[in-house]
């Protein structure tokens, strides 16, 4: 089977380290037959019958592919044994070095494994209706790794110490639920040309972006978190993705981001205490972050029912985005970082505002948002295009007045 390489070329907001892995051939040992059942394996197994597989103690170090599983319906039950790689695999290198690679399989259950040191701990190509469980990939370069691969369910899974925790690349339609990802050093959660995915009820902390979307449709992020990342949440160049009841809180730059992207919907999430490690005081653009929720050159998107609170920043900034709808937000004591948020030589209200609009962000429907007690206006709207259209919006309590021109609220 020839996997893919993927190349993929996007802003440095949205670095993604993209790995790929091809495949090894390898002799079937004897403990891999029909009658595989609580025994100890070697590396270089393959399992080519359906079978059940019960992990009797753990396997490695091994310098090529722990285990393949070629068979349809198989099941592999680690128990928790260790399965350990090399620790010496790079991304130039990655051909031969995979913990437990699902090989073009449909039906697999893979549970309570737990794997280290590969450049790929757990990797499923061109399978699809699989289950992975229970199970832990750490110090890998990807712990999680999808390529084509669709229909398959990833449950209470962790990533730990990899570079990227879970990777969906032109795979679509896979369930990923209560899955943790720690430490990734690129990405906890990266969708890269995969479309209708559901992410529910997962978990990151510390990576440089806790929830990736780029060049994807129809996914959909619902109750998720992410904490302590630069970037909790970021939707790049893709449209029509639903991100709901997700909490992004004290990430470094910003809570949630979408650059060029269209017909997203963001309802009823929490942006809270994000921005607080901005390096530059002389900021020439909100791009540079400390905003709860920011769209960037992004059109027609919808933003409902959120709450952005103790931002850096922006409570909610849009910047050249035009058409949306800004409807029943919520933006309280935004504007924290005082004038480290100044665009230039502006005034400090302009990056302490609950809700801002620069100069080529127009046509937006703001309708019934609440701004209270940000430590710059409660809305502000620099635009020289076509106007906002404002709607029953109430702004209380503001350090520096109400809105910015007056009677937007």
């Amino acid at each position: 089977m020839t996997r893919r390489h993927h190349a993929v070329q996007v802003p440095a907001i949205a670095l993604l380290v993209l790995l790929t892995a091809s495949t090894m051939s390898v002799n079937l040992p004897a403990t891999a037959s029909d009658a595989v059942n609580q025994h100890r394996l070697a590396c270089g197994t393959v399992i080519t019958t359906r079978t059940r597989v019960d992990l009797a103690g753990p396997i490695g170090p091994c310098t090529g592919t722990a285990i393949r599983i070629q068979a349809n319906g198989a099941t592999l039950d680690c128990h928790l044994n260790p399965i350990v790689g090399s620790g010496t695999g790079s991304i130039s290198n990655s051909t031969d070095s995979i913990g437990i690679y699902l090989d073009g399989v449909t039906g697999v259950t893979i549970q309570n494994c737990v794997v280290r040191g590969f450049v790929e701990g757990i990797l499923l190509g061109n399978s699809s209706g699989n289950n992975l469980t229970s199970s832990v990939a750490r110090a890998s370069l990807c712990g999680f790794c999808l390529y084509n691969s669709s229909r398959n369910t990833l449950m209470e899974n962790t990533a730990d110490s990899s570079p990227i925790g879970f990777l969906l690349a032109d795979s679509d339609t896979n369930d990923l639920r209560g899955n943790s990802g720690w430490n990734s050093t690129v990405d906890g959660f990266a969708i890269l040309n995969s479309d209708g995915n559901v992410l529910m009820n997962n978990f990151d902390l510390i990576s440089l972006i806790g929830y990736l979307v780029i060049l994807s449709a129809g996914n959909t992020l619902q109750g998720n978190s992410a904490y302590g990342d630069q970037i909790g949440f970021s939707v790049i160049f893709s449209n029509t993705n639903q991100l709901n009841y997700n909490i992004a809180g004290d990430n470094h730059l910003g809570g949630m981001i979408l650059l060029n992207s269209t017909l997203n919907t963001l309802l009823g999430n929490i942006a809270s205490d994000n921005g607080e490690n901005l390096v530059s005081p002389n900021m020439t653009s909100f791009s540079s972050g400390g905003a709860g929720i920011l769209l960037l050159a992004s059109n027609s998107n919808t933003l409902r029912g959120n709450v952005a609170d103790s931002n850096y920043c922006l409570g909610v900034g849009l910047i050249g985005s035009s058409l949306n709808t800004i409807d029943e937000n919520t933006e309280t004591m935004n504007g924290i970082g005082a004038h480290w948020c100044s665009p230039g030589s502006e005034s400090p209200a302009h990056g302490r505002t609950g809700l801002y609009f620069d100069t080529t962000s127009g046509g937006n429907r703001v309708q019934k948002n609440w701004a209270d007690t940000n430590f710059g206006w409660g809305i502000q709207d620099g635009n020289l295009g076509p106007s906002n259209i404002y709607l029953g919006n109430v702004c209380v309590d503001n350090s520096e007045g109400g809105s910015s021109p007056p009677s937007l609220c």
